[in-house]
């Protein structure tokens, strides 16, 4: 079964949010430095994907292995630093940024697992982002060796299986009622519009 990590993938898929009225941060100089790594970053996946030419592609991913070598690191210290970038923090468009390069940084679990537990404080006062904090959920427990609790990775099962909800998944029967107290689609809807983007293309 091969895995498609959604969210994570080419580190630019961001899922549409109503945005609020944005007020003013707390933390300007954090926001513009998440804001400047995610930007750099993504423009380096984006140079990686329509890179045309072998060598090229080649040079692009090392030049982005490097840079992500070298901000994941940055970014651990910040958050060392300043803790989870809330929406007070930094707003709500930048903290979910600092979600997609957490989501980036797979060599770097436990990183991972104390952001994750970092925000889950964050999301009940709704100060971070529902979908992060369950995509990172997810991607925590299956590293682990766990069920994923929102089903939110996926993976393409067969060649002709399509895309199905990754395995093991925690009390299938329930994970309706746990993404709606996040305030997320069903899963059979979500799964609906995933399959529409990612479906792969026969021949």
């Amino acid at each position: 079964m091969r895995t498609l990590l959604l969210t994570a993938f080419a580190g630019i898929l961001l899922v549409a949010h109503p945005v609020k009225a944005q007020k003013k941060v707390a933390q300007l100089r954090l926001q513009l430095t998440l804001d400047s790594l995610y930007l750099t970053e993504t423009k380096l996946y984006q140079l990686v994907a329509t890179a045309r030419v072998d060598t090229s592609r080649l040079a692009a991913e090392r030049l982005l292995g490097r840079t992500i070598e070298r901000d994941q690191r940055r970014v651990q210290a910040l958050t060392t630093q300043y803790g989870f970038p809330t929406y007070a923090m930094v707003g709500q468009a930048t903290s979910r940024r600092f979600g997609a390069l957490v989501l980036r940084y797979n060599r770097l679990p436990e990183f991972q697992q104390q952001v994750q537990q970092l925000m889950a404080k964050e999301v009940k006062k709704d100060n971070a982002d529902d979908i992060t904090f369950a995509t990172l959920t997810d991607v925590v427990e299956l590293r682990a060796g766990r069920p994923q609790v929102y089903a939110t990775q996926l993976a393409y099962q067969g060649d002709k299986g399509g895309l199905v909800v990754r395995e093991p998944l925690l009390d299938p029967t329930k994970v309706n009622a746990r993404r709606a107290s996040l305030g997320l689609d069903p899963v059979e809807t979500y799964l609906k519009k995933q399959k529409d983007k990612h479906q792969p293309k026969t021949k």
